[in-house]
């Protein structure tokens, strides 16, 4: 396998990783901040908390907002990075390629020239040879 295919593959391994890392930590905060509104609800805190705090606790649907807000947040931060990054590998790839063959087309525009003035060389010595002049030989 080429190395831009592996490196590709690589990358949205990595991106895929960090997504399900995400939602793993997203699923896990959701359960906690349930927890913790149970325990709210039911006064079975273990310390006491300020008002601000309780007043978060209070409104489920907010704080399951602002979780799941939090959540697509990062999701979407991770994946324009995703974007990003393959944006300048291709631009990096294209460079590298277009690079590639503006060498080889002087390469081969330089081959082509040498290999025209050698039939030229060797015109000039059959068209000698035939004319009989030996001396230019």
């Amino acid at each position: 396998m080429s190395y831009d295919i592996m490196h590709l593959s690589l990358t949205i391994s990595t991106f895929s990783k960090l997504r399900d890392l995400e939602t793993a930590f997203h699923d896990r905060m959701l359960t906690v901040v349930m927890q913790e509104m149970a325990k709210f609800s039911k006064n079975e805190l273990e310390h006491e908390l300020p008002e601000e705090m309780k007043a978060i606790l209070a409104d489920k649907e907010a704080l399951t907002n602002v979780v799941n807000a939090s959540h697509d947040s990062q999701i979407m931060h991770i994946e324009s990075r995703e974007d990003d990054i393959t944006k300048f590998e291709a631009r990096f790839l294209e460079q590298t390629v277009n690079g590639v063959k503006a060498n080889e087309n002087a390469r081969n525009s330089y081959r082509v020239a040498e290999i025209f003035t050698y039939v030229d060389v060797l015109r000039q010595t059959i068209q000698s040879a035939m004319e009989g002049n030996y001396n230019n030989l």
